[in-house]
Protein backbone atom coordinates (compact mmCIF):
# COMPACT_ATOMS: atom_id res chain seq x y z
CA UNK A 1 0.00 0.00 0.00
CA UNK A 2 1.30 3.47 -0.93
CA UNK A 3 1.91 5.77 2.05
CA UNK A 4 -0.75 8.44 2.57
CA UNK A 5 1.88 10.99 3.42
CA UNK A 6 5.53 11.39 2.65
CA UNK A 7 7.93 14.02 3.97
CA UNK A 8 10.60 14.98 1.46
CA UNK A 9 13.81 17.00 1.69
CA UNK A 10 13.34 20.68 0.85
CA UNK A 11 12.81 21.34 -2.86
CA UNK A 12 13.46 24.83 -4.25
CA UNK A 13 10.72 24.13 -6.82
CA UNK A 14 8.13 24.61 -4.07
CA UNK A 15 8.63 28.37 -4.32
CA UNK A 16 8.09 28.25 -8.08
CA UNK A 17 4.98 26.13 -7.56
CA UNK A 18 3.64 28.70 -5.09
CA UNK A 19 4.25 31.47 -7.62
CA UNK A 20 2.43 29.48 -10.33
CA UNK A 21 -0.57 28.95 -8.06
CA UNK A 22 -0.53 32.57 -6.91
CA UNK A 23 -0.46 33.85 -10.51
CA UNK A 24 -3.40 31.62 -11.39
CA UNK A 25 -5.49 32.50 -8.30
CA UNK A 26 -4.79 36.25 -8.01
CA UNK A 27 -7.00 37.28 -10.98
CA UNK A 28 -9.96 35.58 -9.27
CA UNK A 29 -9.44 37.31 -5.90
CA UNK A 30 -7.36 40.42 -6.57
CA UNK A 31 -10.24 42.87 -6.19
CA UNK A 32 -11.05 41.38 -2.76
CA UNK A 33 -7.71 40.31 -1.30
CA UNK A 34 -4.72 42.15 0.13
CA UNK A 35 -2.06 39.52 -0.56
CA UNK A 36 -1.49 35.80 -1.04
CA UNK A 37 1.06 34.42 1.42
CA UNK A 38 3.13 31.24 1.00
CA UNK A 39 2.89 29.51 4.39
CA UNK A 40 3.51 26.06 5.77
CA UNK A 41 6.65 23.99 5.60
CA UNK A 42 7.18 24.41 1.85
CA UNK A 43 7.65 28.14 2.47
CA UNK A 44 10.71 27.63 4.70
CA UNK A 45 13.99 27.12 2.80
CA UNK A 46 15.74 23.95 3.94
CA UNK A 47 12.73 22.49 5.77
CA UNK A 48 11.61 18.96 4.94
CA UNK A 49 7.92 18.88 4.05
CA UNK A 50 5.10 17.13 2.33
CA UNK A 51 5.07 18.38 -1.25
CA UNK A 52 1.86 20.34 -0.68
CA UNK A 53 1.89 24.12 -1.14
CA UNK A 54 -0.06 26.10 1.47
CA UNK A 55 -1.51 29.47 0.46
CA UNK A 56 -3.23 32.03 2.68
CA UNK A 57 -5.30 34.60 0.83
CA UNK A 58 -5.54 37.56 3.19
CA UNK A 59 -8.68 39.74 3.23
CA UNK A 60 -9.61 42.84 5.23
CA UNK A 61 -13.16 42.03 6.35
CA UNK A 62 -15.98 39.49 6.20
CA UNK A 63 -17.54 41.06 3.09
CA UNK A 64 -14.25 40.60 1.21
CA UNK A 65 -13.94 37.12 2.71
CA UNK A 66 -17.32 36.03 1.33
CA UNK A 67 -16.62 37.57 -2.08
CA UNK A 68 -13.24 35.85 -2.22
CA UNK A 69 -14.68 32.45 -1.28
CA UNK A 70 -17.40 32.83 -3.92
CA UNK A 71 -14.83 33.78 -6.58
CA UNK A 72 -12.71 30.73 -5.75
CA UNK A 73 -15.70 28.37 -5.67
CA UNK A 74 -16.69 29.69 -9.11
CA UNK A 75 -13.40 28.19 -10.32
CA UNK A 76 -14.33 24.70 -9.11
CA UNK A 77 -13.01 24.68 -5.53
CA UNK A 78 -15.17 23.37 -2.69
CA UNK A 79 -15.64 25.40 0.49
CA UNK A 80 -14.70 23.31 3.56
CA UNK A 81 -15.41 25.87 6.31
CA UNK A 82 -13.12 27.01 9.09
CA UNK A 83 -12.16 23.47 10.13
CA UNK A 84 -11.83 24.51 13.76
CA UNK A 85 -9.67 27.61 13.23
CA UNK A 86 -11.65 30.85 13.47
CA UNK A 87 -10.97 33.31 10.67
CA UNK A 88 -9.25 30.75 8.40
CA UNK A 89 -11.52 29.32 5.71
CA UNK A 90 -10.37 26.22 3.83
CA UNK A 91 -11.10 25.39 0.20
CA UNK A 92 -10.28 22.13 -1.53
CA UNK A 93 -9.83 21.08 -5.10
CA UNK A 94 -8.12 22.97 -7.85
CA UNK A 95 -5.65 21.97 -10.49
CA UNK A 96 -1.90 22.26 -10.55
CA UNK A 97 0.57 21.36 -7.84
CA UNK A 98 -1.00 19.81 -4.73
CA UNK A 99 -2.03 22.62 -2.46
CA UNK A 100 -4.08 23.72 0.52
CA UNK A 101 -5.92 27.00 0.00
CA UNK A 102 -7.17 29.22 2.81
CA UNK A 103 -8.88 32.59 2.92
CA UNK A 104 -7.92 34.36 6.14
CA UNK A 105 -9.14 37.52 7.79
CA UNK A 106 -6.34 40.00 8.42
CA UNK A 107 -5.29 39.63 12.06
CA UNK A 108 -7.07 36.29 12.55
CA UNK A 109 -5.52 33.65 14.77
CA UNK A 110 -5.07 31.20 11.91
CA UNK A 111 -3.17 33.73 9.82
CA UNK A 112 -1.09 34.91 12.79
CA UNK A 113 -0.10 31.31 13.59
CA UNK A 114 0.86 30.55 10.00
CA UNK A 115 2.97 33.68 9.63
CA UNK A 116 4.57 33.43 13.09
CA UNK A 117 5.72 29.84 12.57
CA UNK A 118 6.89 30.48 9.01
CA UNK A 119 8.82 33.63 9.90
CA UNK A 120 10.42 32.10 12.98
CA UNK A 121 11.58 29.00 11.12
CA UNK A 122 12.95 31.09 8.27
CA UNK A 123 15.05 33.05 10.78
CA UNK A 124 16.16 29.98 12.76
CA UNK A 125 17.46 27.29 10.37
CA UNK A 126 18.65 24.99 13.17
CA UNK A 127 15.14 24.89 14.65
CA UNK A 128 13.74 24.34 11.15
CA UNK A 129 16.18 21.45 10.70
CA UNK A 130 15.07 19.93 14.00
CA UNK A 131 11.42 20.29 13.01
CA UNK A 132 12.14 18.67 9.65
CA UNK A 133 13.85 15.73 11.32
CA UNK A 134 10.83 15.30 13.61
CA UNK A 135 8.48 15.32 10.61
CA UNK A 136 10.58 12.74 8.74
CA UNK A 137 10.57 10.48 11.80
CA UNK A 138 6.81 10.90 12.32
CA UNK A 139 6.07 10.25 8.64
CA UNK A 140 8.09 7.04 8.75
CA UNK A 141 6.17 5.88 11.82
CA UNK A 142 2.72 7.06 10.72
CA UNK A 143 2.73 7.19 6.90
CA UNK A 144 -0.70 5.55 6.80
CA UNK A 145 -2.10 7.54 9.73
CA UNK A 146 -2.06 11.29 8.95
CA UNK A 147 -3.86 12.17 12.19
CA UNK A 148 -1.10 10.55 14.26
CA UNK A 149 1.52 12.33 12.17
CA UNK A 150 -0.21 15.68 12.82
CA UNK A 151 -0.61 14.95 16.52
CA UNK A 152 3.09 14.20 16.76
CA UNK A 153 3.92 17.64 15.38
CA UNK A 154 1.58 19.46 17.74
CA UNK A 155 3.90 19.49 20.77
CA UNK A 156 6.67 21.10 18.71
CA UNK A 157 4.29 23.71 17.27
CA UNK A 158 2.63 24.52 20.60
CA UNK A 159 6.04 25.00 22.24
CA UNK A 160 7.12 27.25 19.37
CA UNK A 161 3.94 29.35 19.53
CA UNK A 162 4.31 29.64 23.31
CA UNK A 163 7.87 30.86 22.80
CA UNK A 164 6.52 33.40 20.30
CA UNK A 165 4.09 34.74 22.92
CA UNK A 166 0.75 33.22 21.90
CA UNK A 167 -1.57 32.63 24.83
CA UNK A 168 -2.56 29.10 25.87
CA UNK A 169 -6.08 29.66 24.50
CA UNK A 170 -4.61 30.65 21.12
CA UNK A 171 -2.27 27.67 21.08
CA UNK A 172 -5.14 25.18 20.98
CA UNK A 173 -5.80 26.23 17.40
CA UNK A 174 -2.55 24.83 16.00
CA UNK A 175 -4.15 22.06 13.97
CA UNK A 176 -7.33 21.50 12.04
CA UNK A 177 -10.12 19.82 13.98
CA UNK A 178 -11.61 18.28 10.84
CA UNK A 179 -10.31 14.76 10.21
CA UNK A 180 -7.60 14.75 7.62
CA UNK A 181 -7.81 13.19 4.21
CA UNK A 182 -4.97 12.12 1.91
CA UNK A 183 -5.70 15.12 -0.35
CA UNK A 184 -5.65 17.70 2.42
CA UNK A 185 -3.30 16.85 5.28
CA UNK A 186 -2.71 19.41 7.98
CA UNK A 187 -0.27 22.06 6.92
CA UNK A 188 2.58 23.83 8.72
Amino acid sequence: MTPVLQVLPYDAQWTAQFETLKERIWPWVGEHALIIEHVGSTSVPGLAAQAIIDLDIVVLDTDKLQACIQAICAQGYIYDGERGVAGRHALSGGEGPRHNLYVCLLGSLGLRNHLAVRDFLRLHPLRAKRYGELKIELAAQHSLAPAKYSAGKTAFLVALLKELGLSPSDQVHVSDSKPESPRHPQQI
